[in-house]
């Protein structure tokens, strides 16, 4: 109520009354003060979009606290509302709350059946307010120990496209909570929410960006690889061609020999590097079988145990039912064992507890976009959990590219994790990495699952014995002159006959002088003029049954399964030893 007052006077000036007028300025007031809340508001929103993050979560953070200052109320929290599933998360909550609250241990989940009053918002789509809540209630739940006591309380539902998928909680105003705290938080939470929407796209957009320049690496370094792997593997195959009748020639126990063993120690590991970068770049050829993930896991696991310290504890945990996968058992052993000794690796100095699981996964349409290849459906999925230090961010972006490490010299080659991100993808699945400082890392393998068929073990592979004497007349073909004269000699000494030819148009020409000349054929495949798998469809078009052996460091045009179809018996991938080639010669001669 606004007054004001003149005195009334006399001709004489003396003052004989007061003239009041009384005019109601409460409109003019809750206008003023309307006015002000949406000045107020303004404020906070551009506080809001000019705030300096680009994270969604800091953002919504930031929100809730101007939602509280804006009503002039204590504590807040924000919940994130998923309708297919009824769950609430909580995923923001004032600094007030986490100085004060004194809860054991403070739910961040919770289904909207087991909800109290707070998820009435979400029930009944509206707002809710209780400006006494010390009042009895009958949708009250009561208040876990440890929570911060509650006088004033109001949650308002965020709703996006019809639909509820938040609720923004506020309490402890000093004043009751009215229809303007509503509308003043209704409208700052919508336009919160658009700009959170707006962050959220940005986010992935550059994760997208990033998941695209690492696939193009990726595809350029899986190229490189299959280049370098061709010339590399013909140099290994001299080397320990050649080291191999070098050896044979010593006598037994002489350091001569000693010395060519380790010649061929490090070059057998030089063919398991290759193997591993082909493996990476999904180029080397594999055979999967249908196998029990399970067996593998407690296998490998049993191998770990003795190698591990007394300070760190290893547990494996297999859901049943764990459906069967195709793979490589060798392979699938080699993802367990690598991925167990990183981690074992990240706990070395403090100790912690490594767990090794098998579970089942059913992926429809949420496969990350950075694995176009796999498809949705059901998965086998192996989880590798460390209680370690973590993998900050700017690692964990790296950790799949070849040669990248962060153990000192000695300690890792850098191609472990690149090898399994090959292996796993080969199989159509796909690997994932949880890490963050000061929470130890989990990496998930997600193998697409095998429904019905039994599981076998593939049999032991017989030492080959070579010693034994072949017989027959052997055409060897390879454009690498040093390979030719290793091929001549080592298949000599096995007890064949041997023509070489160091072109494969010559060597057409020489067996389409006379085609039963031959008992077989090793040929390499990417020779100039014609490769190797040109050469033997020509052969086999004038001798169909001949035995033909095609051998390759690497080629994009033809895998085992294609080699077979066109008719040629044998494939092998270089570089090979002796006894495989005595092998691949019995099988193909004799049959397997």
């Amino acid at each position: 109520m606004l007054t004001s007052k003149l005195p009334l006077k006399n001709s004489e000036g003396a003052t004989i009354g007061v003239l009041g007028v009384y005019s109601d300025i409460t409109e003019r007031k809750k206008a003023e003060e309307i006015i002000h809340r949406n000045e107020l508001m303004l404020r906070r929103l551009v506080d809001i979009l000019q705030h300096p993050t680009g994270q969604v979560q800091e953002v919504l953070d930031h929100a809730l606290e101007n939602a509280i200052e804006l009503t002039g109320s204590t504590i807040g929290f924000l919940l994130q509302y998923q309708e297919e599933r009824q769950e609430c998360v909580l995923c923001s909550w004032s600094r007030e709350v986490i100085a004060s609250c004194a809860m054991a241990n403070p739910q961040s989940t919770f289904h909207l059946e087991q909800a109290g009053l707070w998820a009435e918002a979400i029930r009944q789509r509206r707002p809710v307010t209780i400006n006494d809540f010390l009042a009895e209630h009958p949708l009250k739940q009561g208040i876990p120990e440890g929570h911060l006591e509650l006088r004033r309380f109001m949650a308002v539902p965020i709703v996006k496209d019809d639909q509820v998928v938040g609720v923004v909680g506020l309490a402890n105003k000093p004043s009751a909570y009215d229809d303007n705290d509503i509308l003043q938080v209704t409208l700052l939470m919508d336009s919160v929410c658009n700009i959170a929407e707006r962050k959220r796209m940005e986010e992935e957009r550059s994760r997208l960006q990033a998941q695209l320049v690492q696939a193009q690496k990726m595809e350029a370094i899986g190229t490189l690889a299959g280049g370098i792997a061709h010339d590399f593997n013909n140099i290994l195959g001299a080397v320990i061609g050649f080291a191999e009748m070098a050896r044979e020639d010593s006598p037994r126990g002489s350091m001569a020999v000693r010395s060519l063993d380790k010649v061929l120690e490090a070059s057998d590991r030089a063919r398991k590097l290759v193997r591993q970068i082909l493996a990476f770049s999904r180029q080397e050829n594999i055979e999967p079988v249908l196998l029990d993930p399970e067996i593998i896991v407690r296998d490998a696991a049993a191998l770990l145990r003795p190698s591990l310290p007394a300070t760190i504890a290893i547990k494996v945990e297999v859901m049943s039912g764990v459906p069967a996968v195709m793979a490589d058992p060798t392979q699938l052993h080699q993802i367990v064992i690598n991925l167990a000794t990183n981690a074992f690796h990240a706990m070395e100095a403090t100790g912690g507890t490594l767990a090794v699981s098998l579970a089942v996964v059913n992926w429809h349409d949420e496969i990350p976009p950075a694995f176009p290849e796999s498809k949705p459906g059901r998965f086998v999925c192996l989880a590798v959990e460390d209680t370690g230090p973590g993998i900050p961010a700017v690692v964990r972006e790296r950790i799949f590219d070849p040669f990248f490490t962060t153990k000192e010299v000695g300690r890792g080659t850098g191609m472990g994790l690149a090898t399994v991100h090959g292996i796993v993808q080969k199989y159509g699945g796909f690997i994932t990495c949880d890490s963050a400082p000061g929470h130890g890392a989990t990496f998930r393998v997600f193998l697409p699952a095998v429904v019905g068929g039994s599981t076998s073990q593939p049999p032991q592979e017989e030492a080959d014995e070579t010693g034994r004497t072949g017989k027959g007349h052997i055409l060897f073909v390879d454009d690498e002159h040093i390979l030719v004269e290793m091929g001549q000699t080592m298949l000599e000494r096995l007890g064949y006959s041997v023509t070489i030819c160091t072109s494969s148009l010559a060597a057409l020409t020489t067996f389409q002088n006379d085609p039963h000349r031959f008992d077989a054929v090793i040929t390499d495949q990417t020779m100039p003029g014609m490769t190797g798998l040109d050469l033997a469809r020509r052969m086999l078009q004038v001798r169909p049954e001949l035995p033909i052996i095609l051998c390759t460091g690497y080629s994009k045009l033809v895998d085992e399964d294609q080699a077979k179809a066109y008719g040629i018996k044998g494939f092998a991938m270089k570089p090979l030893t002796k006894r495989e080639i005595a092998a691949l010669l019995r099988d193909v001669l004799e049959g397997p």
